[in-house]
């Protein structure tokens, strides 16, 4: 019997499966910036490959520690807890833009994705607007090029997506705790009508 479509839909918004899907994506991430930056060792800035070496550390001690605490301890998910994975993952993605030279920029907007469905529509705003000031100070700062109209559009796009994720991530959230509440509902009526 395959799983219905309500029990798919809660599968995909559980928030340890979001988290694990997180951890696999980091990892994958950390590992091929490295493995790029070891094709390419002779040619590439020595500053960049210590960027790459030292996310790539800082990566996986993160990941095991939150691995460690979501999965072996099996502690609850605060939202502490999600706050800080939320920005770990923007200045990891900052740091992996920074390196690449802005390709990998699209980023940030899988970070807002999966901000949007484990954070509150606030703090999922905050969490994009965070990537936004790290975005803009790399591009601007750290790399020492002007705002243009392609950084502006991207600025533009990243926020779109940042809120539109945010709204629906809480339409299906509300959907979910309404959908709790009448099957509560339902059972307290049948252990009633048990009774009588």
């Amino acid at each position: 019997m395959s799983p219905t479509p309500d029990r798919r839909l809660l599968a995909v918004l559980d928030p340890r499966q979001i988290v694990r899907w997180m951890y696999v994506s980091r990892v994958s991430l950390a590992w091929a910036i490295l493995i790029a930056a070891i094709a390419a060792w002779k040619a590439s800035d020595t500053d960049k490959t210590l960027v790459v070496t030292i996310t790539f550390v800082v990566a996986h001690i993160m990941t095991i520690a939150s691995f460690a605490w979501s999965d072996v301890r099996r502690r609850p998910l605060t939202r502490g807890f999600f706050y800080l994975q939320s920005i770990f993952d923007l200045l990891f993605v900052t740091a992996v833009v920074h390196v690449t030279d802005g390709q990998f920029a699209a980023l940030y907007i899988l970070v807002n994705a999966a901000a949007a469905i484990v954070l509150p529509f606030g703090g999922a705003i905050l969490s994009a607007a965070l990537g936004l000031v790290l975005y803009l100070a790399d591009v601007l700062l750290v790399q020492g090029t002007f705002a243009t109209t392609s950084l502006t559009l991207q600025l533009v796009v990243f926020a779109l997506v940042a809120v539109g994720s945010s709204v629906i991530a809480g339409q299906l959230r509300a959907a979910g705790t309404g959908r709790e509440a009448l099957a509560a509902e339902l059972k307290r009526v049948q252990l009633r009508e048990a009774d009588i």
